[in-house]
């Protein structure tokens, strides 16, 4: 007698689907420029969208030296200062539209928190490249191999000459040479006096040689200082650019249900300026590989 077996096949219709609890973790770049740059705050009702914010820098004086028996009259200089204006012109965005049903039969919906942040990350990216697209430094190192302490020095040379103060100097630097700059035992060894401690948003900070050094694994990073190609650094003090915003991280919910639509649309999005201050350009230095 033949004995049958219900296979697969006959069941794979019963079996029952349900969707996980949790959604994977997306592998994100991170972006850090916006933080350390100096920022005008706004607001609603405070600085409006197309506003006009205006940057004043006092110049330098030359002075005198006279002989006290020479004589009682002294000569006076005329104050001079120079203007920079950032214009809030940028909308940063990133906006989803869903149906109703869409949201009733999956996991995806508007309340997810994930899903906000998502929102807010491709409208953080879109920020940074903007900034990095305003990048443009006086002194530039294009054809660097190796990132190394002698690099370091050559920067704390070139800072010096440029009169820059310390205690807040900042270097970025991409994954390419933050490899180098950890192979480099000078750098990382505890017997040469290495230290590390949290400085900005919970990143580890290396401070060597008077820099903080921050790893920048940013795209827009690659892309506007070395043409994307790995192996870019950024030196700069936080006043070479300066950023204004309206306001920032605005998140609208809306129902088309009046438009004859089962659906929803969500935005979230913040509107901005951006410039280099003054001197930006004599404040920051490129050091790169080439493209």
């Amino acid at each position: 007698m033949a004995t049958l077996h219900t296979d697969l096949a006959q069941v794979v219709n019963g079996i029952q689907t349900f969707w996980a609890p949790d959604f994977d973790m997306k592998l994100l770049e991170t972006f850090k420029l916006a933080a350390l740059i100096n920022k005008t705050p706004g607001g609603i009702g405070m600085i409006r969208e197309g506003d006009t914010i205006k940057v004043n820098q006092i110049n330098e004086m030359t002075g005198a030296i006279q002989d006290i028996n020479a004589s009682c009259v002294y000569d006076t200089e005329i104050l001079q200062s120079q203007q920079v204006e950032i214009k809030v012109d940028r909308r940063a965005y990133a906006a989803l539209s869903f149906c109703d049903l869409d949201e009733l039969m999956s996991q995806i919906n508007m309340n997810r928190p994930d899903v906000r942040d998502k929102m807010a990350h491709a409208m953080a990216s879109q920020i940074n490249t903007y900034l990095y697209g305003k990048v443009s430094c006086t002194v530039d190192n294009p054809t660097t191999a190796v990132f190394d302490a002698s690099e370091l020095v050559k920067l704390t040379k070139q800072a010096n000459q440029a009169f820059w103060p310390t205690g807040n100097r900042w270097l970025f630097v991409d994954p390419c040479y933050y490899a180098d700059l950890m192979s480099d035992a000078t750098l990382v060894s505890g017997d040469f006096g290495s230290t590390d401690r949290v400085v900005i948003g919970g990143e580890i900070v290396n401070q060597r040689y008077g820099w903080n050094i921050v790893v920048d694994n940013s795209a827009a990073m690659l892309t506007a200082l070395n043409g994307g190609v790995p192996g870019v650094a950024l030196a700069f003090l936080p006043d070479f650019m300066g950023m204004v915003r309206s306001y920032e991280n605005r998140i609208k919910v809306s129902d088309a249900h009046a438009n004859c639509e089962w659906r929803f649309r969500m935005t979230v999005d913040s509107v901005f300026g951006a410039d280099l201050l003054n001197d930006g350009a004599d404040k920051c230095i490129t050091t790169r590989t080439g493209a």
